[in-house]
């Protein structure tokens, strides 16, 4: 019975096959197959072409040169010598500089103060005392964004520490903060020196208090 019905099945499929013009497929035991390769789309091929055209290359201009009609180099160098007195007339410069202490007490600011210098020796620590307020102070900075930096470091140690404007003497090199570091630690080093000059000369009896001893 199944074999009859598969069979009928069988034959209507090829006789619509051919009804229809359908090319003919094969059937084997794993399934059916079919030709299908005349209906696939055919695409021309991307290879480049046997013989390319040469590559034209492009010569390089002459240099010309370019003269300037509205030249403005004298008008700024006036401009910039002008600056540079005034600057000069100027006894002061505004500036920016980190403060850790304010407040009554001697003794907080100078161990603030030494408590910088521990840590940052390259940079000038100073207590400043208007009465009746202590205040310790470090670096000098032209612009609030070079301070910035020793700013965040100071402020994990002190919390307390503020960037506050200021202004510093109109001389050479007041914002390069390592060569003042070094000259402040020179002169202290020369005073130490003469107070024990001082102090050895004290001690040290003279020639004619010994003449006269004797």
């Amino acid at each position: 019975m199944h074999k009859t019905t598969f069979l009928l099945l069988m034959l209507g499929l090829l006789t619509t096959t051919r009804a229809y013009g359908i090319p003919r497929g094969k059937f084997h035991k794993r399934g059916y197959t079919e030709d299908l390769s005349s209906y696939r789309t055919k695409f021309t091929s991307l290879a480049p072409k046997a013989d390319p055209k040469p590559i034209q290359q492009c010569r390089a201009k002459a240099s010309t040169s370019i003269i300037p009609t509205h030249d403005i180099t004298q008008r700024l160098q006036h401009l910039l010598a002008d600056l540079k007195a005034y600057y000069a007339m100027v006894d002061s410069i505004q500036g920016y500089t980190i403060q850790v202490y304010a407040g009554g007490s001697r003794e907080l600011a100078f161990k603030a103060r030494n408590k910088l210098y521990t840590h940052w020796p390259t940079f000038k620590a100073k207590v400043h005392y208007k009465q009746p307020n202590f205040t310790v102070q470090i670096g000098r900075f032209l612009d609030r964004l070079e301070a910035y930096e020793l700013y965040a470091a100071i402020k994990k140690m002190m919390p307390q520490a503020i960037i506050r404007p200021a202004y510093f003497p109109n001389e050479p090199g007041i914002f390069d903060n390592e060569s003042l570091a070094q000259e402040e630690a020179a002169v202290a080093q020369t005073e130490q020196q003469e107070e024990k000059d001082e102090k050895d000369e004290e001690q040290t009896p003279s020639q004619e208090d010994n003449a006269t001893n004797l």
